[in-house]
C-alpha cells in the first residue's frame, strides 16, 4: 500500500479532534508558481518540497504560453 495515498478516516470524533488539533488540512488545496525566471520558480519549488516532503507533489517548471512566465503546478496535501 503507498501510504502517501492513504487517507484519514475522520468519522471517528477522536480522529477529527486530533487531526484538527495537529492542523490539518480536511482536503488537497491547488499551488501555482509564476514567476519570471525558471531558476526563481525552480527554487521556490524546491524549498517547498524541503519543508512539505511528501505532502506536496510539484510539476517541473515550464514555460506558461504568455511569454516570458514560468510556471509549476502543485497540490498540497493534508
Amino acid at each position: 500500500m503507498k501510504q502517501q495515498r492513504a487517507t484519514i478516516d475522520r468519522s471517528d470524533p477522536s480522529v477529527a479532534r486530533f487531526v484538527s488539533e495537529c492542523g490539518l488540512a480536511t482536503s488537497a488545496v491547488s499551488i501555482r508558481l509564476i514567476g519570471e525566471r525558471e531558476e526563481d520558480v525552480t527554487l521556490q519549488k524546491e524549498r517547498l518540497e524541503r519543508v512539505f516532503g511528501s505532502l506536496i507533489a510539484l510539476t517541473a517548471p515550464r514555460q506558461s504560453g504568455r511569454g516570458v512566465e514560468w510556471i509549476v503546478y502543485g497540490t498540497l496535501l493534508g
